[in-house]
């Protein structure tokens, strides 16, 4: 004889109630769990971009004023459309020089620019209080002054008066300068009345000026 035990009896009652759920009836699930974030597994946001609106780029008013049909506007607003466009041409020329770096004194020609430096130093010479410097004058006569042809003797004469009164950076670049003409010239086996003329104004200013 086989004697059941209260815990015999509460597993077949288990197991019943296993059997029946698996006739028909809806066996609940356990309850949904919250996952647990753990560390090194958290899992970021993905970012997704704001759409950027579109904008509008509205024209400008000279540019609105170009795209209206000549023929649809009268002869005063014509003449107020071709100012706007002398406008527009005269400030994109200005900008445009300034940005290639060229000025008025930059354009003129060489027979001009001679001209305008032995002026400019005859007026050092001889009205001083009426004398401003200007450094594109300077620059020009230092370049060209062992030319007999763009420099005469008699403007020469005044250039090394001129030279006395360079200081600093100016003198020395000057003195340097001269050094080179000589070497560069006394490097000729045959020298023209030319040549012969630029080695002496050299040798001049290096005596006026290599002097401590």
């Amino acid at each position: 004889m086989v004697v059941k035990t209260k815990s015999d009896e509460s597993t077949m009652k288990k197991n019943k109630t296993m059997k029946n759920k698996k006739g028909g009836e809806k066996v609940k699930g356990p309850a949904k769990q919250k996952r647990k974030k753990t560390e090194g597994s958290e899992e970021t946001p993905e970012i997704v971009p704001k759409k950027l609106k579109k904008q509008t780029v509205q024209p400008e008013p000279e540019e609105q004023s170009l795209n209206v049909e000549e023929e649809d506007l009268t002869p005063e607003e014509r003449r107020v459309l071709e100012r706007k466009m002398k406008k527009i041409l005269k400030k994109e020329e200005k900008r445009r020089k300034k940005e290639e770096g060229i000025g008025e004194e930059k354009q003129e020609d060489q027979s001009k620019a001679a001209e305008r430096a032995l002026e400019y130093l005859k007026c050092w010479s001889e009205t001083r209080a009426e004398w401003r410097f200007k450094k594109i004058r300077q620059t020009w006569l230092l370049q060209h002054m062992y030319d007999a042809e763009k420099v005469p003797d008699a403007s020469f004469s005044i250039m090394l008066a001129y030279l006395e009164n360079l200081r600093g950076a100016a003198r020395d670049v000057t003195v340097q300068q001269a050094e080179a003409v000589v070497k560069e010239e006394k490097g000729n086996s045959s020298q023209s009345a030319d040549e012969q003329k630029r080695i002496q104004r050299a040798l001049e200013v290096v005596r006026l000026l290599a002097v401590d």
